[in-house]
């Protein structure tokens, strides 16, 4: 539970810029896929950092303010505002050097006080309002969209003088991978600078031994393109997209989720966890994921071992339809509870730099959204290895073909506001985001090592969405952020097949 008393205020916001000129051509043009995301949602993490007795003036404001802005001289477009233009939706990074915005807060209550009275280390949702009270005020209109940063920091003193980072990044600009090194250039920058340096202004000099590449990914469709090449590109619409008859501007999939679960939070309201799942956990998990077809003796070459990620998936995925068919779900003004719950939809998200051969350090939006639908009665009663191989299936199907494809569909569409992901919203889809593949503990010391970090759901948190990420341990075992109904954890708390109840360990 979060301190019921706790107040944090905000008692200064300051402007940071690059240390250096930019050249970058203003406006600078986004790629493809940077156009796929809504313009208002950003990615939001917090760090944070506890103080004792030997880190006196933990993250002080001045250094913190140098090293954002060396930080800004890597990553230069992050000074500007998005700009949609009204007649093509084309998305760009204009004004540039508008500057960031580093904001100052102070909690009134010490850090400790928000751990749980199980004693339990601090979860993300001990805090008020989810975390989001750690993060500058972000407004998701078309308006503020375009009128604010795209990028934010609020540092928060608490009263026992630790420190939490809180950074909002517009996911126009970058998906979970770029975002997280983002932040480890912002840690190594600090560590490299002294509390002298960083009172003497333009002394900063350190360099980053693998700088990002902020060159948008097929940036060059979406500023060239011949009117043949466009034909061409409009007459292979990807599978999973579909073009809107509206403009989307107005609404999203989000806010229609947020009044609903406004609707429904007094019945059943969305309750957020974390989960951590240790090494030994995973293993037997993931011994329980492999595809019983293969023999020991004839298993293909090719053949791929259940990740921690499509077994933890699996299992999830499962065990939560599993619990909603046992409850029953609402119906809506549409279908009956039957409908509802007579199938589900998995989505997840895939890095496709590995797939494709670019660069590690590549900076924007990197990723495609498969999702795959099952008939309940599949999903609930097949075994286990079956829904494993089908969600390893899917985030391996990637090809180079079918990112350039989607790349070039998306540069040749005249609006790019009616373009659509037709993912199903329903009440049993299922997301996964597989944040452990990227740093999350690993490389974000300051002057310490950080307590707690975590990505922060939105202010309207989702049914049925999982983050996996870097275990703070750093032990080969993942830890989880999960949003469920209430009823659904009831049950899964009863569920002895449930992870969490037979890795009593972990």
């Amino acid at each position: 539970m979060a301190h019921p008393t706790a107040n944090v205020t905000v008692t200064a916001t300051h402007v940071v810029n690059s240390k250096h000129p930019i050249f970058l051509q203003d406006p600078f043009i986004l790629g493809p896929f940077d156009q796929l995301l809504h313009f208002g949602i950003p990615v939001s993490a917090v760090w944070i950092y506890e103080s004792s007795s030997s880190s006196a003036g933990l993250i002080p404001i001045e250094r913190l303010r140098n090293a954002i802005s060396r930080l800004l001289d890597y990553y230069p477009h992050l000074t500007g505002r998005l700009r949609i233009d009204p007649n093509t939706d084309v998305r760009s990074i204009t004004r540039l050097s508008s500057g960031v915005h580093l904001l100052e807060a102070y909690c009134d209550a010490p850090l400790r006080s928000f751990a749980t009275a199980s004693g339990r280390e601090l979860s993300i949702f001990d805090f008020p309002n989810v975390g989001n009270v750690l993060l500058a005020p972000w407004d998701t209109s078309l308006e503020g969209t375009q009128r604010d940063p795209v990028f934010t920091i609020q540092r928060t003193e608490f009263a026992c003088a630790s420190v939490a980072i809180g950074i909002r990044l517009s996911h126009v600009l970058a998906s979970a991978g770029g975002f997280l090194r983002l932040y480890q250039d912002l840690a190594a920058i600090y560590r490299a600078t002294t509390m002298t340096f960083s009172a003497i202004e333009g002394q900063l000099d350190f360099e980053l031994a693998s700088p990002p590449d902020i060159t948008p990914f097929m940036v060059t469709p979406m500023l060239h393109m011949r009117a043949d090449e466009q034909k061409k590109a409009l007459a292979e619409q990807p599978p999973a997209y579909s073009l809107r008859d509206r403009d989307a501007n107005a609404e999203t999939h989000a806010q229609n989720e947020a009044r609903s679960k406004k609707q429904n939070a007094g019945m059943d309201p969305i309750v957020g966890r974390t989960l951590r799942f240790s090494p030994a956990a995973i293993a037997t998990l993931k011994g329980r994921t492999v595809d019983r077809t293969l023999g020991s003796r004839d298993t293909p070459s090719n053949a791929r071992e259940p990740s921690a990620f499509t077994a933890l998936s699996a299992h999830l995925w499962q065990r939560t339809h599993r619990a909603r068919l046992a409850l029953g779900a609402p119906p809506t003004s549409n279908s009956t509870s039957e409908d509802v719950l007579s199938r589900s939809v998995f989505g997840t998200n895939v890095n496709f730099i590995p797939h494709l051969g670019l660069p590690e350090r590549l900076f924007g939006n990197t990723i495609l959204t498969p999702y795959v639908e099952l008939e309940s009665t599949k999903l609930s009663h097949a075994p286990l290895w079956e829904i494993s191989k089908i969600i390893s299936g899917l985030v391996h199907h990637v090809s180079e073909d079918e990112v350039r494809q989607i790349g070039s569909w998306v540069a040749a569409q005249p609006k790019k506001s009616r373009i659509q992901l037709d993912f199903p919203v329903m009440p049993t889809s299922f997301i996964a985001s597989g944040w452990h593949r990227f740093p999350l503990y690993s490389g974000t010391e300051f002057d310490v090592a950080p307590a707690l970090a975590s990505p922060v759901f939105m202010d309207a948190m989702f049914d049925g969405m999982v983050y996996f990420l870097e275990a703070k341990a750093q032990d080969g075992g993942v830890d989880a952020i999960i949003s469920l109904r209430s009823s659904i954890w009831g049950y899964l708390d009863q569920d002895k097949e449930f992870i969490t109840n037979w890795d009593r360990a972990g």
